[in-house]
């Protein structure tokens, strides 16, 4: 809607344009002209016509005052502004003028914009243009507004243009438009005296000073919403040429003509009044402190020297228009004063600056009325994550009177006014602990929401908890990330910051390994280095952030914090305070304004002391001060003290007693809460002690009911129990107990019958440092007593516990704690009995009702089968009075009775119609029910992860017996109440952001991995459904064999299935299976003793004879050696061997060796015949037993026995010095020095022993041994300091796998280690690997193709080096190719696969058998043969449609080769791997793990060197037989080639970048996840790592280089990259800037847990059963 321009009113308020509905209006703007202006005239361009005959009518006067142009002075009395609009014709010689004024805007948010200009004279307009026009073309000024200013000759000027309503609607069409008008009384040219000024008018409109000064009401309102001010060459400041009151004469006399020192003019415009200066000097002020838009423009100077005099006034009127601060952003109008508000066109440059500034400040008022999308909804999810509910510990208010001498401060009323340097500035609020700084923030807030609330400011609180400045959660401390306080200011700010919004929704739309959230990395990242960083707006005038530091956080931290807040208050107008605890080591920094609380609250102490002390003798104030000095700023120390004297005085104390006591408590608060301890006897510190271990200790407040019945479950004496079980006590329970048994037997003492009693006796035992606090908003008056939660007075008691000096306090006379124990393991001892605490509950008989309890007494329904706690009839021992509602809500229960009891007896049960719905409010009703039920269900994980050696040594196999105990009872009863039976759910539910065991799960600790494969283990056993051909029906005579009321548990091997109320006849099926199973083990173990007892040739019939291996005889005696030691006692084998390979041995000649364990000495002694060394070492520590053995060896020259153990470094580095190797040199290498082969050493070490002997994590010493000799080869220690030194190694035949593995499934981290470490790890003699064909065994394998291809590419190798496999040595899969003449598969069948032969013969047999008649129907051999049938026709159809998979992915990979650098062809080859991975995702489980093992395979074996050192063998091993070793057990002999590794893997020590010790923890956490893709696993050792490495790592996306285009499923995965794709991760892991330290990676050293934990690799359960 617009109005005529004969309808606006000369005088006052008029509506120019109005948007229409539906638009709303975001701003109102107000246009205002100055003294002799008009609200049309003022504004509107005059045609060319009119200008020239104005011009005509004008003389021009001499003088450095001279106008542009004058009018004739008349003797007519008149008003400037309210002579009628005449028509054109008669308007050409009129008086009228057009005024340029005050523009302001003012919407429905209080929005003002001021535009303040001078009117100007009629008909300049013309010759002001000309003049510009001009010169335009020589001003350098005018090309650096060419986009802006039309070229000379092109502008047209509309006749009679008034842009408010011409241009303005369609510039600007949600604005609402108004101008406002005022006279001033002329006589012919001279303005009459004593008329208002300019600032009477002003006071009509909005004066912003009389707003300031006003609380409420209008005149507030106004200044509250002015939004922004544009100022149209308007004076502000004097210069160097001209006082401001020049200036401002010289714009009035434009608008006004006459003598500009008419005293009459100098009045009206008040060039000579105080208010102009007063008012500029408040404007600076309210400009700063409300922080509204300032705008000027300026008007053109003229370079012109043909009118120096009007230059000259321009350059005064210019210059006195700038305010002076840099964020008015002056701006130019190309044209003089009279004429700088008046347009005639849309296009003219000068309407462009000005709508292109309204504009921006209308979009900014807009966007303060955003509201948030979808989209964005979604993004600030996301960035939000939920937090644990942290407990309040300070009173709401404060008290009356204080706090009020922060704003009496110069630096708060500075920063507070944003006034000066001090506007950029943080303020900084720090003080010790408990002084009040929460109180101070608070009392400011409530002050600053009272005043700047109703001006729309916005107000943000953050509290950044304790933080140690990494991950690892704080003991005791309620931990929240490092990036949450990041995460709440982004939050907070993503309301009011458009461009932080559009910013965060690119991050949201980039492809995150988590999609639930931001990691923590990228959050930290994108505040430090981005936000902060550049210059911030925001639509809200103040915003006010206020950011509390907890005590307990690091000062580095702190540091941090402060630095990055600093740097967001110098890029933006948010006025920001900190509270922190006042410590010595954080640094202050220059953009600080610090407070020392504690040095400035004396006052507000002695004031609370004073009027609430009881004492009334006449020394009181002595003892007020007392209490003052002594508190030294702390708030609480005096709050505490006050209640202590009170409660001294009321029980009668005397004057004498008070002074001593005050002269005798500490002056520290710590040293305070110690004498308050220090008053219990120690009964009550025992007591006490139990209770602020559960309050400081758990996982969150607890309620009352929960806390009294924890510590009712608590043993009395956790640590003497520790003492004699160790940290398992935590998982040993022991029989279930009844509620009232259990008070009979633990803290008896504690005997409270109602909340109100345990109140009463934790307050007693507690001093008053534990107080209850309401749950919800409400007084804790109006909650029940017993739901409310006990937490510390204040965070300081929190602290003082965690310090272990509360602890010590409590403990001391306790004579089961240790008076030296250390803080960490008290908290951890703790945690052990808190977990047992909640174990014993949910063990108690009192839930028998729950899990699988009841299933034992009634048999479920197939609706109970699924849910657990589908609801039953209750007995009538529910009270018919107790309604649902009342059922559900939690009572006091002292000795723990059921409030539903579920019926036992064999009775129909009633099932809803929704189980799930029922299930979910039955168990919640059940949760509400009972006291710490809740409590321990949910927190049983962060207690059991709690403890430090539980996180880095989770006790896998103890969890394992404690959980499937007693039929799974507490398996099953935690997952029913848990809601998640599935181990991945439950995990995730832990692990979800603000859980408050997520901390505990991170990747910073190996715990997790570790708990996932212990709950899917129990999932897997509690579900087990055994399937069987033939069974026994329940009552028939082979059911009387099994045991109806117990479970049975299958033990060794692979028969460890558990069998849990399964049917009686499969029971008795797998319990047949089992027996016979282990009787065949039995019998083939004792037959095997036999066997390796026995003495084949001369030497080992004289080792038999010295009785050492007499056990194996079963006889107890024999000599004290090492009876574990396995000897090569065949010459023959040695000689075939060394033959064999004595193409490699010539450079060794004449060579040191180094022999570990020789024994009887056949190798040493034929290696010393092939070699002739120059230095023969011999280390056998059983040097007395074997030299007998030894001596003929012993008496050639150079040849010396040492008594040492070789596999004891310790003794080892004593023999590696210039004494024994007299010609070995010790090389220092650098990092950046590559190390060099070193051949004139050789080692040779004898590692077999019979049986194996397990050392820690390790399977065998063997293989602790063989892991320790690989890892010393990148360091270059042990004998490797001299060189890199080739390695002849015996080892047991079955340790050979572990580093040497020949299929991808067996490559873990000692093989990929020995990968990157050697030339070549090469088994040159060994026994024949024998897998079995089905189950576990048949998963190790690889298709035969495969080993076929591998066997002709060594042969061919072996050809090329002239090596010659001695008759007789020949290895099985050598024959087997040799049978088929060499014929290797072809290309189809060896990429693919083919059928898998295990049971080929067995199965031509069985139909040999059947064409002959010998096979009767029904027997048990004619169901194999037809199980074998089934097998072979499901084998080839599940084979075929593996390979078209694997077909499929070959030729999306060849697709992106040939893509090249084809933007659309590489596009169209990831939407075909996209299409692929889902493909391959939506298979089961069994056939996508075999496509993707069988992807492996064949990646590893097809590449060029191969990967595995078993595929660049470069001879096949000898066959070797049992008898020529003693024991009869054999061994296999490596040959290790060390090299040189890759330079990032060298860097290893604590003088280094740690580059190779990184590398070793992350290969560890990697070759646990062998099978995920590699972006996954990455992301499982550090949050981020996949985003941060894998796009840095070429190879691991180029075909050419053994990688995979293809991403997600189709990614490599650990287990199939090679040697250069680990390098590349370790030198990207180096350069991350996000990387964790070495020391939070320190805990993925800790080796997996042994296989019989361990789950099936693929879960196959189509394997037929061969046994």
């Amino acid at each position: 809607m617009k109005v005529n321009e004969d309808a606006i009113k000369p005088v006052g308020l008029t509506l120019l344009y109005e948007p229409d509905w539906p638009i709303d209006p975001a701003v109102d703007v107000v246009l205002v002209h100055g003294i002799g202006g008009h609200p049309v005239r003022s504004w509107k361009c005059q045609s060319q016509e009119q200008a020239l005959a104005a011009t005509q009518t004008t003389v021009s006067h001499p003088g450095i005052k001279r106008r542009l142009t004058k009018r004739q002075p008349t003797a007519l009395l008149r008003r400037s502004n309210s002579e009628p609009l005449l028509p054109r014709d008669q308007r050409a010689g009129s008086s009228a003028r057009t005024p340029l004024g005050n523009l302001s805007a003012k919407s429905a948010s209080r929005l003002n914009l001021d535009i303040s200009a001078e009117p100007t004279r009629q008909g300049s307009l013309s010759r002001s243009r000309s003049l510009l026009r001009k010169i335009s073309v020589k001003s350098a000024s005018r090309l650096k507004l060419a986009v802006l200013a039309e070229p000379a000759g092109q502008r047209h000027l509309q006749d009679g243009a008034y842009w408010p309503l011409d241009f303005f609607p369609a510039s600007c069409p949600n604005a609402r438009l108004f101008t406002w008008g005022y006279h001033t009384l002329v006589t012919g040219t001279k303005p009459l005296p004593l008329q208002a000024d300019i600032f009477s008018h002003a006071k009509e409109l909005l004066l912003l000073r009389l707003s300031e000064a006003e609380h409420d009401g209008p005149l507030k309102e106004i200044l509250l919403s002015t939004s922004a001010v544009i100022f149209l060459g308007s004076p502000h400041r004097g210069t160097e040429h001209c006082k401001l009151g020049d200036a401002i004469r010289s714009m009035a006399s434009v608008t006004l003509p006459g003598d500009p020192d008419d005293p009459a003019l100098q009045e009206l415009c008040g060039a000579n009044s105080v208010a102009v200066e007063l008012g500029r000097q408040a404007f600076v002020r309210l400009w700063n402190e409300y922080n509204f838009k300032v705008k000027t423009f300026q008007e053109s100077v003229i370079p012109s020297y043909q009118h120096p005099e009007i230059r000259a006034e321009t350059t005064i009127r210019r210059l006195a228009s700038f305010i002076g601060d840099p964020r008015e952003d002056a701006e130019t109008i190309y044209a003089l004063h009279a004429d700088i508000c008046r347009f005639g066109s849309a296009e003219d440059a000068g309407y462009r600056a000005l709508m292109k500034t309204l504009t921006a400040i209308i979009c900014k008022e807009e966007d303060a009325r955003h509201v948030l999308n979808t989209k964005e909804t979604e993004c600030l999810s996301v960035l939000v994550q939920p937090q644990p509910a942290l407990p309040e510990t300070h009173p709401a208010t404060s008290y009356p009177g204080t706090c009020l001498w922060l704003y009496d401060l110069h630096d708060f009323k500075a920063w507070h006014h944003r006034d000066g340097p001090n506007k950029h500035k943080i303020l900084w609020i720090r003080g010790e602990s408990g002084c009040g700084k929460t109180i101070l923030l608070r009392s400011l807030r409530r002050r600053l929401e009272r005043q700047w609330g109703p001006a729309g400011a916005a107000f943000i609180w953050c509290a950044a908890q304790a933080c140690n400045g990494t991950d690892v959660p704080l003991a005791g401390h309620y931990h929240v990330s490092p990036a949450g306080v990041y995460r709440d200011l982004l939050a907070q700010l993503f309301l009011l910051d458009p461009r932080l919004r559009k910013a965060l929704l690119a991050l949201y739309n980039q492809p995150r390994s988590d999609p639930r959230t931001f990691d923590d990395a990228q959050v930290v990242s994108f505040f430090a280095d981005y936000y902060v960083n550049q210059k911030i707006e925001t639509p809200v005038r103040r915003t006010f952030i206020i950011v509390e530091i907890a005590d307990e956080a690091c000062p580095a931290y702190v540091n941090e914090l402060l630095n990055r807040l600093s740097r967001l208050a110098r890029n933006s107008d948010f006025s920001i305070c900190v509270a922190s605890g006042y410590r010595q080591e954080i640094i202050e920094e220059e953009n600080l304004i610090s407070i020392p609380m504690h040095l400035r609250n004396t006052d507000d102490i002695l004031r609370y002391v004073n009027l609430n002390l009881l004492a009334e003798w006449e020394e009181r104030d002595s003892a007020v001060m007392t209490i003052g000095r002594k508190a030294r700023g702390v708030f609480l120390w005096a709050e505490i003290m006050v209640n202590i004297l009170n409660a001294a005085i009321i029980e009668g104390a005397t004057q004498e007693m008070i002074e001593y006591t005050l002269d005798e408590v500490p002056d520290d608060l710590h040293g305070l809460y110690e004498w308050m301890l220090s008053t219990l006897n120690d009964r009550e510190r025992a007591e006490s002690l139990l209770l602020f271990q559960w309050v400081m200790l758990a996982a969150e407040p607890m309620r009352l009911n929960d806390l009294f019945l924890a510590v009712r479950l608590t043993d009395a004496d956790p640590f003497a129990l520790y003492r004699k079980h160790g940290p398992l006590m935590a998982l040993d329970i022991g029989m279930p107990l009844s509620m009232r048994e259990l008070r009979q037997l633990r803290n008896s003492e504690i005997n409270s019958d109602t909340p109100d009693q345990f109140h009463r006796f934790l307050r007693a035992r507690s001093i008053g440092l534990l107080e209850l606090k309401s749950d919800s908003h409400q007084s804790a008056a109006n909650e029940p007593l017993g739901l409310q939660r006990v937490q510390p007075i204040h965070s300081s008691v929190r602290t003082f516990f965690l310090s272990g000096r509360g602890f010590a306090c409590l403990a001391a006379g306790n004579p089961s704690i240790p008076a030296n124990l250390p803080v960490t393991d008290f908290i951890d001892i703790t945690h052990y009995a808190m977990l047992r605490a909640c174990l014993t509950y949910l063990n108690m008989r009192d839930f028998e009702s729950l899990g699988h309890g009841a299933s034992r007494r009634r048999k479920p329904t197939s609706s109970q089968a699924l849910f657990p706690l589908s609801p039953l009839k209750p007995t009538a021992t529910t009270p018919p009075s107790l309604s649902p509602l009342q059922q559900q809500q939690p009572r006091w229960h002292p000795h723990h009775p059921q409030l539903i009891s579920y019926s036992s007896s064999r009775t129909t049960t009633t099932i809803s119609s929704n189980p799930t719905a029922s299930t979910h409010h039955q168990r919640h009703l059940i949760l509400t029910s009972y006291p710490f039920l809740p409590y321990a269900v949910t927190h049983l994980l962060f207690h059991l992860l709690s403890p430090t050696r539980f996180r880095y040594f989770f006790p896998q196999r103890a969890l394992l017996a404690a959980l499937a105990a007693d039929g799974f009872r507490l398996w099953k009863r935690w997952t029913s109440l848990l809601g998640a039976a599935d181990p991945d759910a439950i995990v995730a539910m832990h692990a979800a952001p603000g859980a408050r065991a997520a901390p505990l799960l991170s990747p910073v600790f190996g715990a997790r991995f570790r708990l996932e494969r212990v709950l899917r283990k129990l999932a897997r056993l509690a579900n087990t459904r055994v399937s069987a051909v033939v069974l026994h029906f329940p009552g028939s005579p082979a059911c009387n064999r099994c045991s109806p009321a117990a479970p049975m548990y299958a033990a060794r091997s692979h028969v460890r299935t558990t069998l849990l109320h399964a049917p009686c006849a499969r029971r008795c099926l797998v319990a047949q299976q089992a027996r016979r199973t282990l009787a065949a083990a039995a019998t083939s173990a004792a037959s095997a003793a036999t066997d390796v007892g026995t003495a084949h040739n001369a030497i080992a019939q004289q080792l038999r004879d010295t009785g050492v291996w007499a056990y194996l005889r079963g006889r107890r005696r024999g000599k004290n050696t090492d009876k574990y030691r396995v000897n090569v006692v065949s010459e023959e084998l040695c000689d075939d061997i060394l033959n064999y390979i004595k193409p490699t041995m010539a450079r060794h000649e004449g060579c040191d060796i180094l022999d570990i364990f020789p024994g009887v000495g056949v190798w040493s002694r034929k290696l010393n015949d092939l070699l002739k060394p120059r230095s023969h070492l011999l280390l056998e520590p059983d040097e007395e037993y074997y030299r007998p053995f030894l001596q003929p060896l012993l008496e050639r020259p150079g040849t010396q026995l040492l008594p040492e153990s070789g596999i004891v470094w310790e003794q080892l580095n004593k023999i590696l010095n210039p004494t024994y190797l007299p010609h070995q040199v010790e090389r220092r290498y650098s990092a950046d020095e590559t190390p060099e082969r070193n051949d004139t050493l050789l080692v040779t070490m004898n590692l077999s022993m019979h049986p194996k002997r397990k050392f820690r994590s390790f399977d065998s010493l063997a293989q602790l041994v063989l892991f320790q000799v690989i890892a010393s080869i990148r360091p270059a220690s042990l004998f490797h300091k001299y060189g890199l030194v080739r390695m002849l190694l015996w080892i047991p035949d079955q340790e050979k796998g572990a580093i040497m593995p020949r299929t991808v499934q067996r490559r873990k981290k000692m093989a990929i280690e020995a990968e990157i470490s050697t030339d070549y790890v090469c088994e040159v003699a060994g026994a024949e690997v024998v897998d079995s064909g089905s189950g576990r065994g048949q998963w190790y394998r690889r298709d035969s193709g495969m080993d076929l291809y591998s066997t002709a590419q060594t042969l061919e190798r072996m050809r090329r080096g002239g090596f010659v496999m001695p008759p007789g040595r020949e290895p099985e899969h050598l024959l087997e190719f040799l049978k088929q003449n060499g014929a290797v598969p072809s290309d189809d069948e060896l990429a693919y696969g083919q059928e898998r032969a295990a049971y080929t013969a067995e199965l031509h047999e069985l139909e040999t058998a059947q064409a002959e008649g010998r096979l009767q129907q029904g027997s048990a051999a004619y169901a194999r043969l037809k199980a074998l049938q089934y097998w072979v026709k499901w084998s080839v159809k599940r084979t075929g449609k593996i390979g078209n998979i694997l077909r499929e992915r070959h030729e999306i990979v060849q697709a992106f080769v040939n893509a090249g650098s084809d933007q659309a062809l590489l596009e169209r080859a990831a939407k075909m791997g996209e299409d692929w991975c889902k493909k391959v995702d939506s298979l089961d489980r069994s056939m996508r793990a075999d496509v993707l093992l069988q992807r492996d395979n064949m990646h590893i074996l097809y590449q060029d060197p191969p990967v595995m050192n078993w595929d660049r063998r470069y001879v096949e091993p000898l066959r070797v037989r049992a008898h020529e070793f003693y024991p009869a057990v054999p061994s296999a002999l490596l040959d290790i080639q060390p090299k040189a590794a890759a330079r990032v893997l060298r860097d290893i020590g604590p003088r280094s970048t740690r580059g190779g010790d990184t590398f070793d923890l992350v290969l560890r956490s990697l070759s646990q996840r062998g099978s995920e893709p590699i972006t996954k696993a990455l992301n499982t050792i550090f949050p981020g790592a996949g985003d941060g490495v894998f796009p840095y790592c070429p190879s691991l996306a180029d075909p050419a280089a053994g990688g995979s285009p293809i991403r997600d499923v189709g990614e490599v995965t650990t287990r199939s990259m090679n040697e250069r794709q680990f390098v590349e991760i370790a030198e990207r892991w180096m350069q991350w800037p996000f990387r964790p330290t070495y020391a939070e990676l320190v805990s993925r050293t800790v080796e997996d847990f042994s296989d019989d934990i361990e789950e099936s690799p693929s879960g196959n359960s189509m394997s037929p059963n061969v046994d």
